[in-house]
């Protein structure tokens, strides 16, 4: 298990050193930032799973613990003073769930969706440009997180271990 755990990690920095190793010996250097999340999270659900609630369920356990593990990697570039460009993948996994995978298969998407697990997806991937004509306006496009006020009822949610 921690094998695999070693492995991915490894994956992740090696990406960004490909991707961006370049960029060391140069100027866009100096204008560039990278963040790495990485979060553990020991898990216990009593008397329920992800499927079912109550004792003795169909499937998997009532009583289920497990690890949940979500690395994140993101590098900010701003390739103008008014061009930002973010580039990060997601990776999500869990260790130990009585759940199978095939529990969460969803004949519309013909795949399995298990909601604990996204292998190497995209996460905040996006460009800025920023004083589009002349004026105090911007335009973002792409895969971001979008919060409004104080993120209560409409932001990003931290709990989940894919979103």
């Amino acid at each position: 298990m921690y094998a695999k755990v070693k492995a991915g990690v490894g994956l992740v920095i090696l990406f960004f050193i490909v991707v961006f190793g370049p960029c060391i010996s140069c100027a866009a250097y100096q204008k560039a930032g990278v963040n790495l999340d990485v979060r553990y999270r020991w898990e216990f659900q009593n008397n329920f799973n992800k499927k079912y609630y109550g004792k003795n369920p169909p499937q998997g356990s009532s009583d289920d613990g497990f690890l949940l593990q979500r690395i994140r990697l993101t590098s900010d570039l701003n390739l103008e003073e008014n061009i930002h460009l973010s580039l990060g993948i997601q990776d999500s996994r869990a260790y130990g769930v009585a759940l199978p995978d095939k529990v969460f298969y969803k004949p519309g998407l013909s795949l399995e969706h298990n909601p604990y697990k996204d292998y190497w997806e995209p996460f905040d991937i996006y460009v800025e440009i920023k004083n589009l004509l002349s004026r105090n306006l911007s335009i973002k496009a792409g895969r971001q997180v979008i919060g409004y006020g104080d993120n209560r009822i409409f932001g990003r949610s931290q709990w989940g271990n894919t979103g």
